[in-house]
């Protein structure tokens, strides 16, 4: 799976740099000087100057959905403090980002529930067009059941044979 950067960049895999490992372990990661580590590996479209780096991981479940990066201009500056509180709103963030995802799969079901109703309300109007059909032709109509035990006559069965659908049910 592939975590997509917030700016819509290449994004990252679990393991690839210092993010991809944040969200491989589900450990934060924190750095004060991302010269002196080798995973850190600076993009060209990077727009701000990163000295500081701490990586925490959106986990949900046991699995991990993302990872939040903060950075810094300065070295030094995420510190135990710093990275509780970010955890706290990580974790936050990871239930928002799980209750959405399930807020649209509710709403592609109830869509598609939808949709269903309507095909089955389409279905139920022509079967009513049909059972008027049969109802009201002047052909004799009758219907079996697999062993040939009559379930159903038309009126028009009853005017031309002269029996009622009472005396024809079961026969």
């Amino acid at each position: 799976e592939m975590f997509t950067s917030h700016n819509g960049g290449d994004g990252f895999s679990p393991g690839e740099g210092i993010a991809g490992q944040a969200a491989e372990n589900q450990e934060c990661i924190c750095i004060d000087d991302v010269a002196k580590d080798i995973r850190f590996a600076a993009r060209p479209e990077q727009l701000t100057t990163v000295v500081s780096l701490l990586c925490v991981p959106l986990v949900d479940r046991g699995a991990c959905i993302g990872v939040l990066n903060l950075s810094a201009p300065e070295t030094g500056i995420f510190g135990v403090e710093q990275e509780r509180l970010v955890t706290i709103i990580a974790n936050q963030a990871a239930l928002f980002l799980t209750n959405i995802q399930m807020q649209e799969k509710l709403a592609d079901s109830f869509e598609n529930l939808k949709e269903e109703f309507a095909e089955r309300e389409k279905a139920e109007q022509q079967i009513r067009k049909l059972s008027n059909v049969v109802e009201q032709i002047a052909d004799a109509v009758l219907i079996t059941d697999i062993t040939g035990s009559i379930q159903y006559v038309n009126p028009a069965f009853e005017c031309l044979t002269g029996y009622t659908a009472n005396e024809m049910s079961g026969q």
